[in-house]
């Protein structure tokens, strides 16, 4: 296993070793969640936020666009193995994450933002409803918006298309 030169971590922390103390954090380009990212609809600028506990990805999300957007991350050394824990012996090659709290190892981003929206639904292939009566009531291939009936009961089931 790999631990990183005193070299490397005075680059990470922009500091000589024996300033850097266990709570600091690395710079920000090593840091996950540490940034800010446009939205490619509607131009607001969002805070970047770490997407995982291992810190494999970080996230942003746009509430008025309703869309996610991610980023991967890699850690800087790939010849360390940050699951084995009982092994490390140097606190300066993780930090405490403001958002989760939690050790992460220093990483860069490894690919673009890539983003995803929340889909239009048009209709189902297949839905089911289970009523309060015990029926369990199946659509097969409705279009929005739909009415059911039960017919055990007489209770009827609106599905709508949020907008």
């Amino acid at each position: 296993m790999k631990f990183f030169s005193a070299e490397e971590l005075e680059r990470f922390y922009q500091k000589p070793i024996t300033e850097i103390s266990p709570t600091d954090t690395p710079e920000t380009e090593y840091v996950i969640g540490q940034g800010t990212l446009d939205c490619r609809e509607c131009g607001s600028t969002l805070e970047t936020k770490c997407g995982s506990t291992l810190a494999t990805y970080e996230e942003a999300y746009c509430d008025s666009c309703d869309i996610l957007y991610k980023r991967r991350r890699e850690t800087v050394s790939e010849d360390t193995d940050y699951s084995m824990k009982s092994y490390r012996t140097d606190e300066r090659e993780q930090y405490i994450c403001r958002y989760c709290k939690k050790s992460h190892p220093i990483t860069v981003p490894d690919r673009d933002w890539s983003y995803e929206t929340q889909a239009d639904i048009h209709s189902y292939e297949e839905m089911s409803i289970k009523c309060p009566c015990g029926k369990r009531i199946a659509i097969f291939n409705g279009y929005l918006p739909i009415t059911v009936s039960c017919e055990n009961c007489d209770r009827e089931y609106s599905v709508t298309q949020d907008q």
